[in-house]
């Protein structure tokens, strides 16, 4: 059995480059002097990128998203086998529990000194109370809770900052593993899963539930801290001014749970905009109870200790304000915004949870490298469905091998499943029976074609590296050349929101050559040829399909009947079941009415395909030197405008 590693090794910055992590360590002890540098450039021009510090090697998202990815998939795979829903809350504690449980050890010191720093006041206060100048020991021990103030206060300081730090890396830490399991999720869904969700909702995951983790992780130590701390404060306050402690104390443990359950119902509300002005009374009212509370408290304590008939003196009192005032921060504020950030973080957790389960595409296809030998496309008996809830199912009954070197047409009337065979290759398509056996790499060019922002050449490498050669014939073959000319920089003209606009010729192309230079195993192309003229088209088809791809498995969806005798095996579709499977003259010779349809489509195209004789079945992908095309006797196209004027660019968007 194979063992994942959660932690893999990710390269670090460039040597002699400054990390925010290492500065930030030095920025307590030197009052942030290491900014000054980053202030100077900004105040003399705008920051760039270069000019910040480069991010430490373990908060990458490729690693802290890797390392939460892989306890998130042990959950899956554990409530699998205990048939139950997988818990990302179980997920994000074991990977994050040790690293943020060490962090309490900073809440626990800081917290501390709180209580302490209160008790030593009260000490230097009392000396100062019964003052005696022969008392050298009192003066000696006054020198010492002086000097114990002083360090508690600088540790305090200290621990303060390294807490907030840390934590506020946490909480970045888990946005970011999130942001990168949604993002991997995303590219991942099936057709069926899509269609339980939108782009808004992925987006409102992105934006606002994954903010969430930044504020809770910064106050849910205060679940635990708080309540320890109001425990030792009303010890040493009973200590300090006995019974009379519990009226102030009474307040506190008032105002806790009535402001958690503010926080709580805060939490409810603000999902609902219709109560925002509820909620925000809400907030005001904890706020109220914070600015309020530790006057209320003081007051009852010592009007309760002088009806006791105790007198007051200076050093309980200041050891009683300091006290209250420790523990009101604590109680009143940080462990009601705890409880709050946790309920909303537990929604948030949730809606990512239900997202992160939703289906995936089917990882069925093996991956070969450098053979052809067991590359094959077979598929027997397929019946699929996009809904299991409708009765008649999207494919029934289909049964097909394609080899490589082979050329597959599919056909049929719209509706008829041509696009969803092509889904359930790919894996989109949940299969419900029969065999899909799909061996190879897949390249598949969409019906709806598609740039992204960049160059032309970025849109067509995908990743790739350049190889000059393979480039320019993919150009050739894609009938591109001549457009590459026409563009203001060549293939390095910027297309998408902020550059060049392509035609939707020109786009089909693209989306034709960004798969042909993948160079993969198995094409599937959904009719590229319907969005470019009639010669354009007859290039494609004989240059690109016929020849640059002949080595393939071909599974073409077009609605070019005039191009179905050059190829190998045509199937025809007609409500998602098979209704006609063989090569082109064994339709011609049955009679059915693919032979008028065929003969009605050659009438409208007089002209055949030059080199492709319509007896010649067997599909060699040659084509003789007399049928060999010049690229430049492309004539224009309705379709595709663009073939002899060049694209308008569009002005960048300030």
């Amino acid at each position: 059995m194979m063992c994942h590693d959660p932690f893999p090794e990710i390269s670090v910055a460039e040597d002699g480059e400054l990390h925010s992590g290492i500065a930030t360590y030095y920025a307590t002890l030197s009052l942030s002097l290491w900014l000054n540098p980053l202030f100077v450039t900004g105040h003399k021009r705008k920051l760039e990128e270069d000019d910040m510090y480069k991010v430490l090697a373990e908060d990458s998202s490729e690693r802290v998203g890797q390392e939460l990815q892989w306890y998130w998939d042990k959950e899956v795979q554990k409530a699998k086998e205990e048939a139950r829903t997988p818990h990302l809350t179980k997920a994000i504690i074991l990977c994050y529990w040790k690293s943020y449980l060490a962090l309490g050890l900073f809440t626990l010191i800081e917290e501390t000194l709180k209580v302490i720093l209160p008790v030593f006041l009260g000490k230097i206060i009392n000396y100062f109370e019964s003052f005696d100048p022969l008392d050298t020991a009192a003066l000696n021990f006054a020198y010492g809770y002086a000097a114990a103030l002083s360090v508690c206060t600088l540790i305090l300081a200290i621990t303060h900052h390294l807490y907030f730090y840390h934590v506020q890396r946490a909480g970045m830490k888990l946005r970011v593993a999130m942001c990168h399991m949604i993002y991997r999720k995303a590219l991942r869904l099936s057709n069926t899963a899509l269609r339980k969700t939108t782009i808004g909702q992925i987006v409102n995951l992105l934006s606002n539930d994954v903010n969430k983790f930044d504020q809770v992780t910064i106050f849910l130590h205060f679940l635990w801290a708080g309540p320890l701390q109001a425990i030792a404060v009303t010890v040493l306050l009973w200590i300090e001014i006995g019974p009379s402690c519990l009226a102030g104390m009474a307040i506190l443990i008032i105002l806790l749970p009535l402001q958690t359950c503010i926080g709580r119902l805060f939490s409810s509300l603000r999902k609902e905009i219709s109560m925002v002005l509820k909620s925000s009374y809400l907030r005001g009212l904890n706020l109220a109870s914070f600015f309020v509370a530790s006057k209320i408290t003081v007051f009852l304590t010592f009007m309760t200790y002088v009806l006791l008939g105790n007198v007051i003196s200076a050093s309980r009192v200041f050891v009683a304000v300091s006290l209250y005032g420790a523990v009101r921060l604590t109680v009143t504020l940080f462990f009601p915004a705890a409880v709050e950030r946790a309920s909303e973080a537990m929604i948030s957790i949730r809606r990512i949870k239900n997202f992160l389960i939703l289906d995936e595409v089917s990882q069925f296809n093996l991956q070969l490298e450098n053979s052809n030998e067991n590359i094959l496309l077979h598929v027997q008996d397929l019946t699929c469905y996009w809904d299991k809830s409708l009765e008649i199912p999207t494919l029934q009954q289909l049964s097909f091998t394609v080899r490589p070197g082979e050329l597959l047409a599919v056909i049929g009337p719209v509706g008829a499943g041509k696009s969803s065979l092509l889904s359930a290759v790919l894996g989109e398509l949940p299969k419900d029976k029969g065999l899909m056996d799909v061996r190879g790499r897949i390249a598949y060019v969409s019906q709806q074609p598609w740039v992204f922002p960049g160059t032309v050449r970025s849109n067509i490498l995908f990743g790739r590296e350049y190889e000059k050669e393979k480039y320019e014939k993919v150009l050739k073959v894609c009938a591109l050349k001549k457009d590459m000319g026409l563009l203001e920089d060549g293939d390095l003209t910027m297309i998408g929101d902020r550059g060049a606009t392509l035609s939707g010729g020109q786009k089909a192309r693209v989306n034709l050559a960004r798969a042909v230079y993948q160079d993969a195993d198995i094409y599937l192309l959904d009719d590229p040829l319907s969005a470019v003229d009639a010669e354009v088209s007859r290039h494609l088809f004989e240059k690109c399909i016929y020849q640059a791809l002949h080595q393939k498995i071909s599974i073409l969806v077009t609605h070019q009947l005039q191009y179905l005798h050059a190829v190998n095996q045509i199937l025809i579709l007609k409500e998602g079941k098979m209704v006609g499977k063989g090569t082109y003259s064994e339709f011609l010779s049955s009679g059915i009415d693919f032979a008028s349809l065929l003969k009605k489509n050659e009438e409208v195209e007089q002209s055949p395909i030059p080199g492709i004789s319509t007896m010649k079945l067997a599909r060699n992908r040659t084509f003789s030197q007399s049928s060999v095309w010049s690229q430049d006797s492309l004539v224009q196209s309705q379709k595709d405008g663009a073939i002899e004027q060049p694209p308008v660019s569009t002005s960048n968007m300030n």
